[in-house]
């Protein structure tokens, strides 16, 4: 399969307040979108084809880190400088997960918590496809 994109969700529970969002290779910060008062769902679109190791490769502006290691960074900033950085792991994501995406009125979701440290792991299952209603 070709290079394809998928949506992928982020749900960020206990955001930090002031300014949050999911950070871009200048350092650009995609506001996310409230849930509630203790969620917010960041939703950003992911080149993806596969590596040669047969894993999920993901691409783009949001994609940080080597090929083996991509991720994406939820960056608290004050005054134009970082606060902090939560890394979103997409190693855990399979082709599998990817073609199914990428074939179906779906995306995938993961939960983070925006009290972890740096590299804590996702919550719960990890990716999850959901289906759009």
């Amino acid at each position: 399969m070709d290079g394809k994109t998928i949506n992928l969700h982020i749900i960020c529970e206990n955001p930090p307040p002031g300014t949050f969002g999911l950070q871009d290779e200048g350092h650009n910060l995609l506001a996310g979108e409230a849930i509630d008062d203790k969620k917010v769902r960041f939703i950003v679109e992911m080149p993806v084809k596969q590596a040669v190791t047969g894993q999920a490769n993901f691409s783009g502006p949001y994609a940080h880190g080597n090929a083996r290691e991509r991720f994406l960074y939820l960056t608290n900033m004050a005054d134009d400088r970082i606060l902090r950085r939560i890394k979103v792991p997409l190693k855990t994501i399979t082709w599998k997960q990817a073609l199914e995406v990428a074939k179906t009125n779906a995306y995938l979701e993961a939960t983070v918590d925006g009290r972890s440290t740096a590299s804590e792991p996702l919550k719960g299952d990890g990716w999850v496809v959901k289906q759009d209603v």
